[in-house]
């Protein structure tokens, strides 16, 4: 379905739940659908009508993965159990087995950190290179989270919206239409305000929340494996590459960080041995 037909049926939705509500179909259950569709539909229009409907509908498919912390703690693990060994070979100088090896590698960050070192990749193109990344990653993520928070300002707005059309139309049917008319109208302005603020404080704000939460740990390990590439350039000792990160792991309870302080003054020394040279 292309975002153009998304846009399409969600439109004709929300029109469908106006509709109903003007008519005084359906009862009270069609007030609360009605209501429903208005604000959950208005609010996905409204977030379309500043990105595109592709970035809206990515952001809330992946929405269900940010309460997945066990499944990131176990990819993460695979990630370092899949470049020790990597590490071992680069250190005993058999390059062509670590570069099958870092094929492998199941995140994309490390095996390219990795790649640039195998490939003997200047440090100074090198670190220009997985920064660049890191950043690209956290202006990703950033964009993500502001069209959760944004969608936290249309959803109470689309309530009161509701609210304000629902008792329009239970005014003007005070004189002339019945009491099924008036209830369904009545429904659709209460439900609204309420559909709005759950929508807003109950799941969006805890949304984005968990999404910053998500955000800080992700860019955290990228750093991390910034340091493991750095040692693995150094050809440290896999086991010395292995604590390092395990300190790592093993620290994390729900949103793992990583000691940049210590990390800092290294990375420093790397930039401004590489500009001396």
């Amino acid at each position: 379905m292309t975002s153009k037909s998304l846009i399409t049926i969600n439109a004709a939705l929300v029109l469908l739940a106006l509709l109903l509500m003007l008519s005084g179909l359906g009862g009270g259950w069609g007030g609360a659908i009605a209501g429903f569709v208005f604000v959950v539909g208005g609010t996905f229009l409204a977030s379309v009508s500043s990105q595109s409907a592709d970035k809206v509908l990515g952001v809330l498919l992946k929405a269900p993965q940010a309460f997945d912390n066990a499944e990131q703690r176990r990819y993460r693990r695979r990630t370092l159990d899949s470049f020790l060994p990597v590490a071992e070979w680069a250190r005993r100088g058999n390059a062509r087995a670590a570069e099958r090896l870092a094929r492998q590698i199941n995140d994309d960050f490390l095996r390219r950190g990795v790649m640039l070192v195998l490939d003997r990749t200047p440090e100074r193109e090198m670190m220009r290179t997985l920064q660049w990344r890191i950043g690209n990653e956290r202006e990703n993520d950033q964009q993500e989270i502001r069209v959760i928070r944004a969608m936290v300002g249309y959803a109470p707005a689309l309530g009161m919206l509701g609210t304000l059309l629902g008792l329009v139309q239970m005014l003007f049917g005070l004189g002339d239409k019945g009491i099924n008319e008036i209830g369904v109208a009545m429904g659709f302005a209460m439900l609204t305000t309420v559909y709005g603020l759950i929508g807003a404080n109950l799941l969006l704000k805890p949304l984005a929340a968990k999404m910053e939460q998500q955000s800080r740990a992700r860019i955290s390990w990228m750093y991390a494996q910034l340091e493991a590439v750095l040692m693995l350039r150094e050809r440290s000792h896999p086991v010395h590459i292995q604590e390092a990160l395990e300190t790592y792991l093993d620290g994390s309870r729900d949103y793992p960080l990583p000691n940049l302080q210590d990390m800092a003054p290294r990375i420093r020394r790397l930039i401004q041995r590489t500009k001396a040279a």
